[in-house]
């Protein structure tokens, strides 16, 4: 069994299924609008996937509104992906492969 399997399991044995339905929505909210845009740091930041150097540029994959924080999910030019606060990076158009112009 997957971990948010399990983890939606638990909901459902604590809450009830309706109420564990409703705190999966509160808890989770993806957003796929940005999804393709080409972005840029903002700042040098590290995680423990490794360094992201100011400037560096990257490919929005999805949004997420998770516990009241809204981080944007980047896959970086240099080959780590990884979670950013909207401060954190600038758009900078929409990637040639979607379709849209920058």
């Amino acid at each position: 069994m997957s971990a948010s399997a399990l983890a939606y399991a638990l909901l459902c044995h604590r809450y009830g299924r309706m109420e564990a339905n409703k705190k999966e929505r509160k808890r989770f909210m993806f957003d796929t609008h940005l999804a393709g845009a080409r972005c840029r740091a903002t700042r040098g930041m590290r995680s423990h996937r490794g360094l992201i150097e100011r400037s560096t540029e990257g490919t929005i994959q999805h949004d997420i509104d998770n516990l009241g924080r809204h981080l944007i999910s980047v896959q970086w030019d240099i080959g780590i992906t990884d979670y950013v606060f909207p401060s954190e990076i600038e758009i900078i158009g929409k990637d040639a492969s979607t379709g849209c112009g920058a």
